[in-house]
């Protein structure tokens, strides 16, 4: 007996040890990331698992928690438990108790948002957390989370919904990113009402008219001033605005300058009309000679030396700035329709029936060159004397790198008819012409086209000052590119003439003319 005795009392400090005395305090948290094994040392409650039957939750759902508690007196020791916010500050519901020390606890979408607004861009994580007590008085904790989501939507007031979408029961807020505010939502972000778009391209052309669109911006109407020398477009575009001078009625088809203030137009007219101040003011030159028919183009070495050819092989020359005209020979009896020169002593025409000529006398005498092709040929234009560039019908783009001797035919891969050609800066090259082609070459010898908005209308010219600010004058309008021809924007003009030709002495000074006497100048 004494032997028995002596075992028990030194059983009983391991028996204290394994939890059936000497408990910690009874607020005890469970990290419910893992399923924990009992550990009765840990106190007389203890959670022995705790989650729930989906780890998401979207609207219309149900998500049901469940747990498992035991207490080292006994399960009749167990009081039950609740659903609890972190902060405790929100009471979701109380646990229904099962056998063997199951709880559980249903709760709808529903349910969640009128404890707690529910509310978010794409998805929100929300935090429980469960008590459980027991007769005594004693609590245990365990933490789980949820993950609300929308599948990629928004939420407001615990609706899925588009971003953007007019919130329920409201006919003015939308949902953006979980709230609901008045304005615009466009890309990606709430734009609050008559905002202005802040791309320096649009500026105040575009703006947040909830009257209007919620989810796009509205664009001013054509014309509105949009800062300095500038004016709303076809599109939203805040663009160089072009206005009208009051220059004839006949059309024209060529516009060119020695310089800013030596601007020349030439057209249908039996005159050329010219300005020295700038666009301002125009005034007629004397009676150009030759036979009574459209001169198609104009050029110059000088301000008082200037060329214009036209119907019947025509070539006419002034050395007074217009005061009269001299008509020189003729190089071919085709119509010309080009002419370019690098100085007074190397010019170039082109015109019908593949016809190049060249002059090494100012015009006083003409070489015929060998152009390989009797497609008409519509334009001529080089950076130097020796790369010079000629485009025509069928889409013919020629290049001559030793003046004239030999002329080289590009492959361009179209055949459209092309009417313009101009370089713009060294080795960028652009050529235009039919159902809006627009060709670029990076070494004037391989050409790629371009995208262009606007495939009606032939593109009859192209001028730029560098290879971010490109201009195009079409068949309706202007268009402007100043990513090398990646996009392209509609200039702003008055009215929609046809517009034959385009030219600048600068960024800022650029020139176009077209029918009805039509002469645009910006600024």
């Amino acid at each position: 007996m004494k032997r028995t005795l002596a075992g028990m009392m030194v059983a009983l400090p391991l028996l204290l040890a394994a939890g059936y005395g000497c408990q910690p305090g009874s607020n005890t948290t469970v990290d419910m990331s893992s399923t924990p094994t009992p550990d009765l040392a840990q106190g007389a409650l203890k959670i022995l698992s705790l989650g729930t039957n989906v780890n998401s939750l979207t609207q219309g759902g149900t998500v049901r928690v469940t747990a498992v508690v035991t207490h080292t007196d006994g399960l009749q020791k167990l009081l039950g438990g609740q659903l609890n916010s972190t902060d405790g500050s929100v009471k979701y519901g109380a646990f229904v108790a099962g056998a063997g020390g199951a709880y559980s606890l249903d709760l709808t979408w529903d349910q969640l948002h009128q404890a707690q607004a529910i509310g978010f861009d794409q998805q929100q994580q929300r935090s429980f957390v469960a008590e459980f007590y027991d007769t005594d008085g004693n609590k245990v904790t365990g933490n789980l989370d949820l993950t609300l989501t929308c599948n990629g939507d928004t939420a407001c007031g615990g609706k899925c919904m588009k971003a953007g979408a007019l919130c329920s029961g409201s006919s003015t807020m939308i949902c953006v990113a979980g709230t609901c505010a008045d304005g615009c939502y466009i890309g990606g972000s709430l734009r609050t009402p008559n905002s202005t778009n802040p791309d320096a391209t649009y500026g105040t052309c575009q703006k947040c008219d909830t009257t209007l669109s919620r989810t796009a911006w509205t664009n001013a109407a054509v014309d509105t001033s949009c800062g300095n020398g500038m004016a709303c477009v076809t599109g939203g575009f805040c663009s160089k605005k072009f206005t009208p001078a009051s220059a004839g009625t006949s059309t024209f088809n060529d516009v060119w300058g020695s310089g800013a203030n030596d601007v020349w137009a030439v057209g249908a007219a039996s005159m050329a009309y010219r300005s020295t101040d700038g666009g301002k003011t125009w005034v007629t030159t004397s009676t150009i000679g030759g036979p009574a028919a459209t001169r198609q183009a104009v050029w110059g070495p000088a301000a008082n030396n200037v060329f214009i050819v036209g119907t019947s092989g025509t070539v006419v020359q002034t050395t007074n700035s217009g005061g009269n005209w001299t008509v020189l020979a003729s190089p071919a009896s085709q119509t010309l329709y080009g002419i370019w020169g690098s100085a007074a002593s190397d010019i170039y025409v082109v015109g019908g029936n593949g016809t190049i000529a060249r002059s090494t006398t100012t015009g006083a005498t003409w070489m015929i060159q060998t152009s390989g092709t009797t497609n008409i040929l519509r334009t001529v234009w080089g950076s130097a004397a020796n790369n010079v560039f000629v485009v025509g019908d069928s889409g013919t783009i020629l290049r001559s790198t030793d003046s004239g001797v030999t002329w080289v035919k590009a492959q361009t891969n179209t055949t459209n008819s092309l009417y313009g050609i101009r370089g713009v800066a060294a080795n960028d090259y652009y050529a235009v012409g039919a159902t809006g082609t627009v060709l670029r070459s990076t070494d004037g010898t391989t050409w790629n086209k371009l995208n262009f908005p606007d495939t009606t209308y032939t593109i009859y010219d192209v001028w730029g000052s560098g290879a971010n600010d490109v201009y195009v004058s079409t068949g309706i309008t202007i268009y402007y590119t100043k990513d090398s021809g990646q996009t392209w924007q509609r200039m702003s003009t008055s009215s929609q003439p046809y517009y034959y030709g385009i030219w600048g002495s600068g960024a800022n000074d650029i020139y176009a003319v077209g029918s009805s006497g039509a002469i645009y100048h910006y600024p």
